[in-house]
């Protein structure tokens, strides 16, 4: 699944790819992965960076700070079995999106907005 990562954000197929770089270049890619996350990992770990930050902002004093980890998701880990059916994936998501939605409008009501900024100069 790495060369599919690599040529999409290479802007390639991996035919392509695999035609246009050698074997130790390939390497060299993987390694520099493993430091530098490509693709959609490094935005899922800053998204989820971001809402252990708000998180955290907003939890009870008394409550221990929610780790990253909690805000994770690991694809390679949760496989989708194939006697789900679309429903309980849907359900799933919906009661995931109610979860955060209702944390997030708790929080509003006990902390005021931003003030906006002025568009005078």
């Amino acid at each position: 699944m790495f060369k599919h990562r690599l040529a999409l954000r290479l802007g390639r197929t991996v035919e392509e790819l695999e035609a246009s770089i050698s074997h130790q270049e390939l390497v060299n890619w993987q390694g520099f992965n493993l430091i530098e996350p490509i693709g959609d990992n490094r935005q899922d770990i800053q998204f989820a960076a971001l809402l252990q930050l708000l998180t955290n902002i907003y939890r009870k004093p008394q409550t221990e700070p929610y780790p990253l980890s909690e805000f994770l998701f690991n694809w390679g880990q949760r496989q989708l079995d194939a006697a789900r059916s679309k429903e309980e994936i849907a359900q799933e998501c919906q009661a995931a999106m109610t979860s955060v939605f209702s944390f997030l409008n708790r929080n509003q009501a006990k902390n005021p907005p931003l003030p906006q900024a002025s568009s005078q100069i």
